[in-house]
């Protein structure tokens, strides 16, 4: 009968991050050390979305087609199901500050596909 030993593997990137952040942790709550924070912007809210399209849109339909966006995903957005991720969040904010530039970099890459 043969007896199976298991090798101890190698630490993974990620297992080895993870260790790290923790001993980072341990050494805050002991009081020996300082934790890095990192701001993460709240997403923009349903009612500003909605907002934005219909300043430059009359329906989600226009405004999706205007700038390249899928309908059913602005949709959302404005519902409030969704919330759009960093880049569709700085992309909003885009169209919201300069919405022509925006739709004229979405119909030269429109024409380019």
């Amino acid at each position: 009968m043969k007896s199976t030993k298991r090798k101890r593997s190698k630490s993974t990137t990620i297992g080895r991050s993870v260790v790290r952040s923790l001993k980072e942790i341990r050494a805050w709550q002991e009081g020996k050390g300082t934790l890095r924070v990192l701001e993460v912007p709240d997403p923009i809210p349903a009612f500003r979305i909605k907002a934005i399209r219909k300043k430059v849109a009359k329906s989600v339909r226009m405004f999706s087609e205007q700038f390249g966006l899928p309908a059913k995903t602005v949709q959302q957005w404005e519902q409030g199901t969704r919330r759009p991720d960093a880049a569709s969040s700085l992309l909003l904010e885009l169209i919201d500050f300069n919405p022509e530039i925006v739709a004229a970099a979405a119909k030269r890459r429109e024409r380019a596909a």
